[in-house]
């Protein structure tokens, strides 16, 4: 028997690489079908920017033009006009630097070193950022050993970047522009099903009384300030790919219903935190949750992802706004004849709250969503304030 497990361990082994190989072969080509359209934009850039500064500058070998395309192609989405800017303004600072004391120090180890903390330093007291600081030290350095210079101080490098940042936005914008809706699309999907999970662990822990459960949704709820800063940061992405690319112009209307719908997520996931905290509280005195206000936190779950399928297909019809106010009806009908504790008010108040924010996202006038909610509770007080039949009869 061992020596039949022995016989056979190395060709398991070999099984259980070769199927390890392929999975990572199949991840290695999805990872190149994504990036491929990166990698041709920033290969055009760099050719038209090499042409363009031959043509149009006249300059035999623009190498700078070529390198700052590259850098500019390679910035995030969003960020390339300023980075091309803070390149170009890089790019100067490290020229002047190169060009003022190579011909004096010359050229070796320790004078790239002095050359680096000048022009960073430089960059550094006028101001400019992480991108400007670290160009210019790079600048100082290729000048220092690629290109030497053999005059004065000479423009033609700085129009080089100026020229290879430009060309680099230009095809970004009109060859290779990228669907601002999908980058928003992607940055909203953790939003959306992060705080839909956290409305159902709070739901869970309201219904089972068990405080870890509602703590998990305390604790999801906080997690989504980075993801809600992320959206905003995609939705300003995609509103300015929107005005660059003419291909895109289209975008404009659905981005501006995520940007509408982002600020009323935004307040719709700090009224969940004091509700999912509201929760852990009640849930840790010992109290049993009324079922109306466990289905009422479903109901707002519910509602989330209507609304993410709304902003998705915006001809969609959608009940997003229709089930939070039906949250908050049933919340509100918690409250109806009998007092209740600060903690009980407390979540039907941060479930109308949350209600409204959701409705608000969908769509809906901010008074009017406001009125159907204070509407519903009006109405449930005037039912309160009735006598009851005998007390008719009696008067």
């Amino acid at each position: 028997m061992r020596g039949v497990r022995a016989a056979t361990r190395p060709e398991s082994v070999l099984h259980e690489a070769a199927e390890r190989g392929r999975v990572s072969f199949a991840t290695r080509r999805r990872r190149l079908r994504m990036g491929l359209r990166s990698v041709l934009q920033t290969a055009v850039s760099a050719a038209l920017a090499w042409y363009l500064a031959k043509l149009v500058l006249g300059h035999p070998a623009p190498l700078f033009a070529a390198i700052a395309a590259i850098i500019v192609s390679s910035t995030s989405l969003g960020q390339q006009r300023r980075r091309a800017t803070e390149l170009a303004l890089g790019v100067a600072v490290g020229i002047f630097i190169a060009d003022l004391l190579v011909r004096g120090i010359g050229t070796g180890g320790w004078q790239i070193a002095v050359l680096v903390v000048l022009a960073m330093c430089m960059a550094l007291l006028v101001g400019g950022g992480p991108e400007l600081v670290t160009e210019a030290g790079v600048s100082a350095i290729l000048l220092a050993t690629v290109q030497v210079p053999d005059g004065g101080v000479s423009p033609d490098r700085f129009l080089d970047a100026l020229m290879g940042g430009a060309v680099s936005l230009l095809v970004n914008a009109f060859l290779f522009p990228v669907d601002p809706i999908l980058i928003v699309a992607r940055a909203s999907q953790p939003v959306f099903l992060d705080l839909g999970a956290s409305l159902d662990a709070t739901a869970r822990g309201l219904e089972r009384g068990h405080v870890e459960e509602a703590r998990a949704g305390l604790e999801r709820a906080r997690a989504l300030d980075d993801q809600i800063e992320s959206l905003h940061a995609a939705i300003a992405i995609g509103r300015d790919t929107a005005r660059l690319a003419p291909s895109r112009w289209r975008a404009h209307s659905q981005l501006l219903l995520y940007d509408d719908a982002v600020h009323q997520l935004d307040r719709a996931v700090r009224n969940t935190r004091v509700l999912a905290r509201a929760a852990v509280e009640y849930v840790r005195d010992g109290k049993q949750a009324p079922e109306a206000l466990v289905v009422a936190v479903r109901e707002l779950s519910e509602a989330v992802r209507e609304l993410a399928s709304q902003l998705e297909e915006p001809g969609r019809a959608s009940a997003a706004g229709e089930t939070a106010w039906r949250a908050a009806r049933r919340a509100t009908a918690l409250l109806e004849g009998q007092p209740a504790d600060l903690n009980t008010n407390m979540l039907v108040g941060q479930v109308r709250s949350t209600a409204v924010d959701l409705m608000r996202g969908a769509g809906i006038e901010p008074t009017a969503a406001q009125r159907a909610v204070d509407e519903n509770t009006a109405e449930h007080k005037a039912r309160d304030s009735e006598p009851e039949d005998g007390a008719h009869a009696g008067s």
